[in-house]
This record gives structure tokens, sequence and C-alpha cells, in this order.
């Protein structure tokens, strides 16, 4: 079962057990990662679990900003509901990396590109550690 078909299940689920945070989240992801196939030109019948997770982690990361906005300003009747939509969407992601894994990564590829510093050094790491490493853990090991 792929990724998007999982997450179309869990919807159906959610519906049935009146679980109306997982409900709204699964159904904003449904319709965003239908966008993004549409907007591509993809098909739509096999969503790629690439496609899937880019639209996951954009929405983690969004997640995440609003939260930390809202506590700034003292709103945490506007950061809870965003932490419980961010509690089912997390659920799809893969398992994060370890920082002694994530290390590792981060020195092969810097030993296999000594002449590659920064954002372009991030740039090759990205794809080998996709939806397993908030970009801002490698940007602390990189710079």
């Amino acid at each position: 079962m792929s990724l998007f078909q999982q997450i179309q299940e869990d919807l159906k689920k959610a519906m049935k057990s009146g679980d109306e945070t997982a409900k709204d989240s699964l159904r904003f992801l449904i319709a965003e990662i239908k966008r993004v196939v549409v907007d591509s030109g993809a098909d739509r019948e096999n969503i790629p679990d690439e496609t899937v997770l880019a639209v996951l982690d954009k929405s983690v990361k969004s997640r995440k900003e609003s939260i930390q906005i809202f506590e700034q300003q003292g709103r945490n009747d506007l950061a809870e509901p965003e932490k419980k939509q961010l509690e089912v969407i997390s659920k799809y992601l893969p398992a994060q990396l370890g920082d002694e894994e994530l290390k590792a990564i981060v020195e092969k590829v810097k030993a296999e590109n000594p002449s590659v510093q920064g954002m372009a050094l991030m740039g090759k790491i990205m794809p080998l550690v996709k939806g397993k490493a908030d970009p801002e853990r490698i940007k602390a090991l990189i710079l």
C-alpha cells in the first residue's frame, strides 16, 4: 500500500471514529498532495511516495513555524491545534536519523567532496536524508 493510500484509509478511520483533528489534517494533506500532482502533471492514479513525502515535509515545516510564532505571541490557543495536527502528520514521515547517523553521513559527503562547502554541501546531503532529517539539523552540522 502506498503512503497516499494509507493516508486515505486513515482518513476513513478518522471519519468513522469522529476524530476531528485527524480528519481535518488528513483532508488537508490529501488536497495538497492532489494539488501538487495536478500541478506537476504526474500520474494521478499512482502517486509516488516521494511526492507525498515532499508535501509532508512542507506541511511539518509550516506547522512548526506556526507553532513557534503563536508561542512567541503568547497565543497558546492557536498553537495547540497546530501541535495536534503536527502529531497526526508526523506519523507518516520516516523515522528520523539519530545524531550519530546524521553526523556520519555529513562527514562522508564532506570527505567525498572536499572542495564543496556551505549550501552546496547541503545540496549534496539532502537527497541522502530526504524526510529523515530536519534541514536545520544538517545546517547546524555543516556551518
